[in-house]
């Protein structure tokens, strides 16, 4: 179909969720813009028959949200119950989504084709690589930052105490010498690593009694603190940290002498440092041939993104490091106006919604 004969309503998320808004509001406008009939809906958990009667009212060809649907606590899906076809855009690695296999009437993007590997591998029919993006941003000249990173608050000692309480020993080891395989291999997804990794015969535990939807949750997480914390451990200059600290301000101790921490802060105030910071720290571990939505806010920013090294960064001129063994040569932001023009060309909200009007 052409863009003007595709009728698409997308959903907020239920909850506020200023970063999926953000999305929901940009990607809104970029259909419109092509022509889309198109609405914004929020559903209301009070008195969801009126949101019902007003979709099957005004039926659409699909509906749309970031990150969703799941099912309902009794296991079913707004869109096979009301057999309207609903677009899930997934913005980061769907190991969290697997339930969406279920459905008959969820069409699936995912951001990188690791992504959609895992979910045809879990039974997901209708699945297709769509990237995540931004919107061009008003630029800031005078920038108030040098070196900024948005860092959860949990060191690996945190982490590897609270996989104590939830996994017996050797089954900590096996997630280790995964997510070590993860960050060595630029090439090699979270998910597969735990497969070379897995040894049966060093368990105390039958294989058949662990969870491994949660051992893939927990490894997710794991290689991920792994990587920030190799990255802020070897990084050259003091970096302002903004993050959502626990009790002991455990980060905060164990960096506070290299790099200056800061409150937490929400999505839009991080869009705001973003404009008025030279480089943003980022770690993504997790999509080999993609990138999360970050890397293009910062690009967008006219910040200089300082990411690891995969198939999909090497096509840009940004400052990569290996996330295994982090080191640095030379940081400039000289190319940081080639990023911004490439970006506005094929990696804007409006570049993915032809994509997506096409896959349909």
């Amino acid at each position: 179909m052409d863009a003007d004969e595709i009728k698409i309503d997308l959903f907020l998320p239920p909850s506020h969720d200023e970063e999926l808004n953000q999305y929901s509001f940009d990607f809104y406008e970029a259909l419109s813009k092509l022509g889309v009939n198109c609405r914004l809906l929020k559903g209301d958990s009070h008195n969801p028959a009126v949101f019902i009667d007003d979709l099957l009212k005004n039926k659409p060809h699909y509906t749309l949200s970031f990150n969703g649907l799941l099912p309902d606590d009794q296991g079913r899906f707004l869109a096979d119950l009301l057999n309207i076809n609903h677009i899930a855009y997934i913005t980061e690695f769907p190991s969290a989504f697997a339930l969406l296999n279920q459905s008959k009437k969820t069409l699936i993007t995912a951001p990188d084709k690791g992504s959609v590997n895992f979910l045809k591998g879990l039974g997901c029919q209708s699945v297709f690589p769509l990237k995540t993006a931004s919107s061009p941003i008003d630029q800031h000249k005078d920038k108030t930052y040098k070196y900024v990173a948005h860092v959860s608050s949990l060191t690996l000692e945190d982490y590897l105490n609270r996989l104590a309480k939830k996994f017996p020993e050797p089954l900590i080891d096996i997630l280790l010498d995964a997510a070590e395989l993860t960050l060595k291999n630029e090439a090699l997804y979270f998910y597969e690593a735990l497969v070379q990794s897995f040894r049966p015969d060093k368990l105390t535990i039958p294989p058949q009694n662990i969870d491994f939807s949660l051992l893939l949750e927990e490894l997710e997480n794991l290689t991920k603190i792994i990587s920030w914390e190799r990255l802020l451990e070897s990084f050259p200059h003091s970096i302002d940290i903004f993050s959502e600290f626990d009790k002991e301000d455990s980060l905060k101790k164990k960096f506070h002498s290299k790099h200056r921490f800061h409150r937490q802060v929400s999505y839009n105030e991080w869009r705001k440092i973003l404009m008025t910071s030279e480089y943003n720290l980022l770690s993504s571990p997790i999509l080999k041939n993609g990138v999360e939505a970050s890397f293009y806010l910062t690009i967008a920013s006219s910040s200089m993104p300082i990411i690891n090294e995969n198939a999909f960064t090497k096509e840009w001129d940004v400052i990569r490091y290996h996330a295994d063994n982090p080191s640095f040569g030379a940081i400039t932001r000289e190319n940081v106006d080639k990023n911004l023009a490439r970006f506005k060309e094929k990696d804007t909200w409006t570049e993915r919604a032809k994509e997506l009007i096409s896959i349909l």
